[in-house]
């Protein structure tokens, strides 16, 4: 399991459409949040979810154990950040990466790019996401969102 063939056999057997040529080779499957139950290691789940004040936030998602590792980017950046790293971590660990506001496959909204209104993008998303108390992790401006939310929401954080 884990490679290119077995990710589109999975996506095949669960009707997901097939995105392909993601920066870790495998394919990218785009995915209604039903869909995520029973993928295989290497199948990657993009889908778009909703945050506060019906802004969408795109997430890319790959199942495994606890615990669920919240990947959240630089400044300028993208999920797509942590594929190298997702790809390795996977199937020991569910890993979800999030577009946080403004970029990526996430809305831009003209406002709002403050620690408070992006920590509470990431906890509108949690009861969608379903996160079993995430280990948060953070590259450059990611790491100063993570350390808000942890700051702000310890009690749902592992």
């Amino acid at each position: 399991m884990g490679d290119k063939a077995e990710a589109r056999r999975t996506a095949t057997r669960l009707g997901l459409p097939i995105v392909p040529g993601s920066t870790c080779g495998f394919d990218t499957v785009e995915a209604e949040p039903e869909d995520r139950v029973g993928l295989a290691t290497g199948v990657v789940v993009e889908r778009r979810l909703p945050a506060q004040a019906g802004l969408q936030l795109a997430l890319r998602e790959r199942e495994g154990g606890a615990p669920d590792l919240l990947c959240l980017h630089g400044l300028a950046s993208n999920a797509r950040w942590w594929d190298p790293v997702a790809a390795r971590l996977a199937p020991a660990h569910r890993v979800v990466a999030v577009d946080l506001r403004g970029h990526g496959r996430s809305d831009r909204p003209e406002t709002g790019y403050d620690f408070p209104e992006v920590v509470g993008d990431l906890v509108a998303l949690w009861p969608e996401l379903a996160l079993r108390r995430p280990l948060v992790v953070g590259h450059s401006w990611g790491a100063s969102v993570a350390l808000w939310l942890a700051a702000e929401r310890p009690d749902v954080l592992g």
